[in-house]
């Protein structure tokens, strides 16, 4: 009995998808073979979208409303002064260095650095040939010479 329900509902749904098949082929057809032409009323959305656009509108924000975060409201007034950004033009040329890693020795680092061929260990602090260490990292050193600071990286 219930595999007799079971065809039924079967060819009943087998039926319907053959029929929204058959619809939507049908609606392209007609489409294709019809002679309307869509780009008739372009010119005309076209119009109305430039007389909506031609109007300008004015927005006025009023932010003069309490924090809702904050339990009390406040305003600050911050006057910047901007400094001119002045770009050296003279490029400092480092010697030739390769920062090769680190030793840790209890709290402090020691650094290992390759400088003109020649090995050379280093601490925080340290002046090597002009070169002063300002900080040892397990990845990279940032070293200052004449007054330019660089990171190498290991």
């Amino acid at each position: 009995m219930k595999q007799g329900k079971n065809s039924i509902k079967r060819y009943i749904l087998i039926t319907a998808v053959v029929a929204i098949w058959a619809i939507v082929v049908y609606k392209i057809i007609d489409f294709i073979k019809s002679d309307t032409n869509l780009t008739t009323d372009i010119p005309y959305v076209q119009k109305k979208i430039q007389e909506k656009s031609k109007k300008e509108k004015n927005y006025t924000l009023l932010l003069s409303y309490s924090d809702p975060f904050l339990k009390e409201s406040w305003s600050m007034a911050i006057a910047v002064k901007a400094e001119p950004l002045v770009i050296s033009s003279v490029s400092v040329m480092w010697p030739l260095l390769k920062y090769n890693g680190y030793l840790k020795n209890g709290k402090s680092m020691i650094g290992i650095l390759e400088l003109n061929g020649n090995h050379q260990s280093v601490k925080k602090g340290d002046i090597v040939e002009d070169i002063k260490v300002i900080e040892i990292y397990e990845d990279s050193i940032l070293l200052k010479y004449k007054d330019d600071l660089k990171t190498f990286l290991r």
